[in-house]
């Protein structure tokens, strides 16, 4: 059994509160911006995208690199985990009392983090890119609706009739 370590118990729960508190203001503010966005989208779309873009960054950014950072974190533990099959490693830092597995039950474990941590950073990396993407569709419209433009003297029907569907 490794026993927690109360330093790292404090820190995380203040990483765990900071986010806490910045998902909540990002809550409670976000309708309202996007609905100024979408009326500026009318206006002007070029502005509404690049506002988008940045709006979208900026709230994503503390995501990214924690996501990132979590990820690197836990590809190192698992690593060093794998190395000593046992986990957690010889002298890791907890935040909970934690049983140790040794043997194959370890490497399982082991192997876990470091896909597990794999996967958050492509995750973490891939934020910034949906953020942008999110902004160009404002500023430019949405790519698949601009290739299926309405003819002059069509109905809306049948306009709907030749939308693309998800098995073209």
């Amino acid at each position: 059994m490794i026993r927690a370590d109360p330093a790292l118990r404090r820190w995380a729960l203040a990483i765990v509160l900071g986010m806490t508190i910045f998902g909540a203001i990002v809550i409670a503010y976000l309708p309202d911006v996007l609905r100024e966005l979408l009326a500026l989208a009318v206006r002007s779309p070029e502005e509404a995208g690049r506002r988008a873009t940045l709006i979208l960054l900026a709230v994503v950014a503390p995501a990214t690199v924690l996501g990132t950072w979590a990820g690197v974190d836990a590809i190192r533990r698992s690593r060093r985990a794998l190395r000593a099959e046992q986990y957690p490693a010889p002298d890791s830092r907890v935040v909970r009392d934690t049983p140790v597995l040794r043997g194959r039950a370890a490497r399982i474990a082991g192997t876990l983090g470091v896909v597990l941590g794999g996967a958050l950073i492509a995750l973490a990396v891939a934020l910034p890119y949906t953020a942008y993407r999110a902004g160009m569709v404002l500023r430019q419209g949405c790519p698949r609706r601009l290739r299926h433009e309405p003819q002059p003297g069509t109905t809306p029907r049948d306009v709907e009739r030749s939308a693309p569907t998800s098995a073209t």
